[in-house]
């Protein structure tokens, strides 16, 4: 495609460009290529956020003269590395069953507060709309958290990663 623009244009490629565009044609990242095709499809759809990053980190990659496609490979499992390490991080800390343990405590004591006439009115709506909207914010923080990490470019390869060691 970069040839036939270039031709496009009205110039020419030189012999170095086509050498260049070449190599990048012949780029193997690392765990793709041996995917067969429906896995390849399921890499698509579950790492979708990801696929426009790494496009455009691959089109840097073939339309810059000083690029080294191996250096941008190494490039690549790092970031690969580092958006495994990211997410494992995010599950880890969610702490899902203690919020949900937590919140419900809490709002089982502002109803029974309520209730029994313990606290007033209005301070159990305030420590209801405050529990909820605090609950609301750390799992919300976790979703952003983990959607950034989705849409990292090395997300492709930790998907293809996991998806190869799945059907091994």
């Amino acid at each position: 495609m970069l040839s036939l623009n270039a031709l496009d244009n009205g110039s020419s490629p030189t012999l170095k460009e086509l050498d260049k565009w070449e190599q990048a044609r012949s780029i193997q990242l690392p765990w793709i290529k041996k995917l067969s095709a429906q896995e390849i499809l399921t890499l698509r759809a579950e790492a979708d956020r990801a696929l426009p990053r790494l496009r455009e980190k691959v089109m840097q990659i073939v339309t810059s003269p000083t690029a080294n496609p191996s250096d941008a490979i190494a490039e690549l499992r790092y970031e690969a590395l580092e958006a495994e390490a990211e997410i494992n991080a995010i599950n880890q800390s969610r702490g899902t069953h203690f919020r949900n343990v937590s919140g419900i405590l809490g709002i089982t004591m502002a109803v029974y507060g309520f209730a029994a006439d313990f606290i007033q009115p209005a301070t159990a709506l305030i420590s209801l709309s405050t529990l909820l909207g605090l609950l609301h914010t750390s799992a919300r923080k976790d979703e952003q958290d983990l959607a950034r990490q989705q849409s990292r470019p090395g997300y492709v390869l930790l998907k293809a990663h996991a998806d190869q060691h799945d059907h091994n």
